[in-house]
């Protein structure tokens, strides 16, 4: 077998993989937020939802860190290697932009698995006195 159908099948395998991986990242989120959908783009509601939840969300994120990104890589560039021929230039643009777009949402979705369950644990954790000022403000 050589390298170029070594790269294809690992593409493909990889692109296949990514969907239920993907699925699972929303079930696990859904799971964490009582599949109440509107809290998803609300950080302030995300952290009152405790410690609890923390777990629960951080597993989401983790498994979409992978299922939506990180596992679209060698697609991506698959389809820069088998599209080049045609349009050089613009496949090349349309490469950089989509891996750009693969690492940043990856490093977008590490930071909410890292960042966001320590704020739920961190928010339950804290005296009564001390959630109120800990609390997130909503902004419309």
């Amino acid at each position: 077998m050589n390298d170029q159908t070594s790269f294809k099948r690992i593409a493909a395998l990889s692109a296949i993989i990514a969907g239920p991986v993907a699925l699972a990242s929303f079930v696990v989120v859904s799971l964490a937020v009582a599949f109440d959908f509107e809290v998803m783009n609300d950080t302030a509601a995300l952290v009152l939802l405790g410690a609890g939840a923390a777990e629960i969300f951080r597993w989401g994120e983790v498994l979409g860190t992978f299922g939506f990104y990180l596992l679209l890589v060698p697609a991506a560039l698959f389809l820069r290697y088998w599209l080049r021929p045609r349009s050089p230039n613009l496949v090349d643009l349309y490469a950089v932009m989509g891996l750009a777009y693969l690492f940043i949402g990856a490093a977008g979705a590490a930071l909410r698995a890292s960042v966001l369950p320590a704020m739920m644990a961190a928010y339950a954790d804290a005296p009564t006195a001390e959630q109120v000022p800990l609390r997130p403000i909503s902004v419309p």
